[in-house]
């Protein structure tokens, strides 16, 4: 019999290879709860059908132009080039196909498009995708811009409009100051995080052990298993039949729609203000996902 060990920042990347082997129920049971644990990922949808696993570490192209601010490329990939190849053997042995997908997204005056693998179990009809810390698959900017308007307006008892425009020029996007009415109180988890969110104190997961986490998501999924129950996740700012409904516009013009770069304001450089809130940001995006496997917007 096979005895699986998991435990809080470890992830036993031989996990896909003893799948195969006799494994006892509660062992598998055991070691299925030390992923939850450890693993930052999220249910999309009441069916749970749809995961995601939010990506600590990503391509040195995109992890560069999400700290700096800089870049002439104008299409990023979630994982190098060897993960890839990883992800796609890890697929082919348990007969997952694979697909790609992809996501505009405007940042710092700069639009780009994020390409992410997904895993699909044909039989059971569940997938899996592995997307950036940073990436909600239904939000054209990147997480930490909504969270920093929220943050603004919550801090300096500002209104809409104004935080808007601020966040708008600290990251060069064209945030319209409706999204920032609906996402209304969803800072409050960062600026009481000792109380009501803790800051992650795990190694973050690496990009290996992310891969190597697929075929339990997918099983886990296929079994009908949702994580934690309901009552234990805060509630979204949002239902997310509103949050589809979103469009993005400019702070300043108040036109709706996709905005165009010429559109944007702010600096081409990131301020070390800015960068230290992402870090920030970081730590309780991937906290949300593992503690309560849902967006933290």
């Amino acid at each position: 019999m096979t005895t699986l060990t998991a435990t809080k920042g470890q992830i036993n990347t031989d996990f896909s290879k003893k799948a195969e082997e006799n494994i006892d129920g509660t062992a598998m049971a055991e070691f299925i709860d030390g992923i939850r644990a450890s693993l930052p990922y999220v249910l999309d949808g009441e069916d749970g059908t749809s995961r995601y696993i939010l990506l600590a570490e990503v391509s040195e192209e995109l992890e560069e132009w999400v700290s700096t601010g800089k870049t002439e490329k104008h299409e990023f990939k979630a994982l190098p080039d060897d993960k890839e190849r990883e992800f796609e053997a890890m697929c082919e042995r348990h007969g997952y196909t694979v697909t790609s997908g992809r996501q505009k997204m405007s940042y710092m005056n700069h639009d780009a498009d994020i390409v992410y693998l997904r895993a699909r179990d044909p039989e059971a009809g569940v997938s899996v995708a592995l997307i950036p810390w940073f990436m909600n698959p239904r939000k054209k900017y990147p997480v930490f811009v909504y969270l920093y308007a929220d943050s603004y307006r919550s801090q300096h008892k500002a209104g809409v409009r104004e935080s808007a425009k601020v966040a708008a020029e600290l990251f060069g996007v064209g945030i319209h100051y409706s999204t920032v009415s609906r996402g209304k109180g969803t800072a409050q988890v960062l600026i009481a995080a000792k109380e009501n969110l803790p800051v992650v104190t795990l190694p973050p997961v690496s990009q290996g052990d992310a891969i190597a986490s697929v075929p339990i998501i997918l099983t886990e999924a296929a079994d009908g298993s949702v994580g934690r129950d309901k009552s234990d996740r805060p509630a979204p700012s949002a239902s997310a039949k509103q949050k589809r409904k979103q469009k993005a516009g400019s702070p300043v013009t108040g036109r709706t729609g996709g905005a165009t770069n010429a559109k944007y304001v702010g600096s081409p450089v990131l301020s070390d203000a800015a960068r230290d809130f992402i870090g920030l940001c970081r730590r309780h995006v991937l906290n949300a996902a593992t503690q309560y496997h849902r967006f933290l917007l």
